[in-house]
C-alpha cells in the first residue's frame, strides 16, 4: 500500500476511487480544459496575462515539489506508519497496489 497526502480536495476523491482511469482522464481534462481555454482566447491580451500566470504558477510548483522531494527522507518512518493504517488522517490517501 502506497499513500500520499493531499490537500486538495478535487483530487483526493479522484486518488480514493484508486483508479489509475480516473486519474487519467482527470489530468487530462485539466490539461484540456486549460489549453481549449488558451486556444479559444489567443487573441486577446487576457489569454497572454493568463499564459505568464500559469508558468509563474507552474515554476513555484515545481520549486515547491523540489524542496519537498529532498526532505522525504527524513520522514521515511513517518510515512511507514501512515501506511500502515495505524492511524487515520483526512487528508492522507492511499492506493492498495493490490488489484
Amino acid at each position: 500500500m502506497i499513500g500520499i497526502f493531499e490537500s486538495n480536495p478535487i483530487a483526493r476523491e479522484v486518488m480514493r476511487a484508486q483508479s489509475p482511469e480516473i486519474l487519467i482522464l482527470f489530468k487530462g481534462a485539466s490539461i484540456f480544459v486549460g489549453c481549449a481555454l488558451l486556444v479559444r482566447l489567443r487573441m486577446a491580451r487576457v489569454a497572454e496575462l493568463g499564459s505568464w500566470a500559469a508558468l509563474a504558477v507552474m515554476t513555484a510548483l515545481c520549486i515547491h515539489w523540489q524542496s519537498y522531494s529532498q526532505g522525504l527522507g527524513e520522514l521515511t518512518p513517518q510515512y511507514a506508519a501512515l501506511s500502515s493504517g495505524a492511524f487515520q488522517c483526512d487528508t492522507w490517501v492511499h492506493w492498495d497496489s493490490k488489484p
